[in-house]
């Protein structure tokens, strides 16, 4: 008896709001799906309780709206930390921290 493969509507969470937030991690390159939630609510419940598990160590992490508006489905991007992007986020809480007068320690 061989199992029939799945249709892709039946998996891909489309139309179904149980599944309308989907959590990403970004490993060795690869695009992992790895929960999906139906509320903003379980989606930040999703993200401390597999971060307690130690789903996102060493991996960066994304959220997908698959209802959002076209061009703005992503809430944040999983991203690899490239020297560039690394130095703007440096400057940007330096920046930050200075105008609050905050000293760098």
């Amino acid at each position: 008896m061989t199992a029939e493969p799945l249709s892709w509507e039946l998996v891909c969470g489309r139309d179904d709001p149980a599944q309308r937030y989907a959590l990403y991690r970004l490993c060795e390159g690869e695009l992992q799906l790895i929960a999906t939630v139906g509320t903003p609510q379980a989606a930040g419940l999703a993200l401390v309780e597999l971060g307690r598990e130690g789903e996102w160590e060493e991996c960066p992490v994304g959220l997908l709206d698959r209802e959002g508006e076209i061009g703005r489905k992503w809430i944040f991007r999983p991203w690899l930390p490239s020297p560039r992007n690394v130095s703007d986020a440096g400057r940007t809480l330096r920046t930050a921290r200075f105008k609050r007068g905050e000293r760098d320690v």
